[in-house]
């Protein structure tokens, strides 16, 4: 056996936040908002990231899906926006 001086532990996690839920969100696994390639929800114009729709709470992975989010909204702006000009 090795010597050791600690244990770490993960503390459990859940969301405070019922936004998704009032919305009518779908639930994955784990109980994270199901989201697509872009963290749209199952309602169109809603996203979500960070630890709400994925299991791994970490600050990479939410700023990962975060700028996803951004470049599909950005997306969907810009294109909303150019068949108004038309």
């Amino acid at each position: 056996m090795l010597p050791r001086h600690g244990i770490l532990l993960r503390p459990a996690s859940y969301q405070h936040s019922h936004l998704a839920t009032k919305l009518g969100c779908k639930f994955g696994s784990n109980d994270v908002v199901q989201v697509d390639k872009s963290k749209q929800t199952s309602i169109p114009g809603f996203y979500a990231v960070g630890d709400v729709s994925s299991p791994y709470s970490q600050i990479a992975v939410a700023v990962a899906s975060g700028t996803l989010a951004a470049v599909a909204i950005n997306r969907t702006l810009t294109e909303e926006n150019l068949v108004q000009l038309r």
